[in-house]
């Protein structure tokens, strides 16, 4: 009987990375996991002016937001002011964040796997063990500073693009000033680290979605087979990486 995959969908805005969409997109292929873009308007154009046609506008995937097991966000060289306060943008993260895990999702994973915090290449604040149906929220560079006017990131550890890091502080230090229950973010590297990061597993939300963050398009490759070493094992992570001759590393 075959074991049923998990579904993404890639989140687009104008002046995105397209090498942000690329490399998960790839990934997602190679694994059998199905992937489904939605955007504002029927065509969006990158920052490298590669214009890319939606499967689904921003509306039905709000509506079919329980479809989906990953939500990507790609980055961009800027983010804009009306981007950032886009209310059907803020609306599908804060609902998709808010969904509890696909009890109808099984795949087998492989025996325990520990998170690769322990290399210089990514940061995970959450130990425990991988859950098969978790849903997860991947964000490119300095997408971070979306999830951070969301909300999202609050109570968790997130990156960006190292250029990008001094307003993501600033971002989440002005959502908790705004919320003064909120219980703050850990922006990683920190202040004057040496620690080169391509991406953070920054934990989970209270609802139990796990949110990723990256530093540029390598980590969204690194974070995106770390994602589907998670949900599917990580034999299928390592052969997606072989296929496509990129040196990823974990450790046991």
């Amino acid at each position: 009987m075959p074991v049923p995959r998990p579904s993404a969908l890639i989140l687009l805005y104008p002046g995105f990375n397209t090498l942000d969409i690329n490399g998960p997109s790839e990934i997602f292929y190679n694994t059998g996991i199905t992937t489904t873009l939605t955007a504002q308007d029927d065509l969006t154009t990158s920052q490298e002016q590669i214009t890319i046609k939606r499967t689904i506008p921003l509306a039905e995937a709000h509506r079919r937001l329980d479809e989906f097991d990953l939500l990507v966000i790609p980055g961009s060289r800027s983010l804009d002011t009306s981007t950032c306060h886009n209310p059907d943008i803020l609306d599908i993260l804060s609902a998709f964040s808010r969904l509890t895990r696909k009890t109808s999702f099984s795949s087998p994973l492989a025996s325990p796997l520990s998170s690769p915090a322990s290399s210089p290449a990514s940061s995970s604040s959450s130990p425990s063990p991988t859950r098969s149906n978790e849903r997860s929220i991947l964000t490119g560079a300095n997408a971070s500073h979306l999830l951070a006017q969301a909300g999202l990131l609050n109570g968790l550890s997130a990156t960006a693009h190292r250029l990008a890091l001094p307003q993501l502080r600033v971002a989440v230090d002005d959502y908790q000033e705004r919320n003064c229950s909120a219980s703050g973010t850990t922006v990683l590297p920190g202040r004057g680290s040496s620690e080169k990061l391509l991406y953070v597993d920054g934990g989970v939300t209270g609802e139990g979605v796990r949110v990723l963050t990256t530093t540029g398009p390598s980590g969204m490759l690194d974070a995106a087979l770390y994602l589907v070493m998670r949900v599917l094992g990580k034999a299928e992570a390592e052969e997606a990486s072989a296929f496509m001759g990129h040196p990823w590393q974990v450790d046991d």
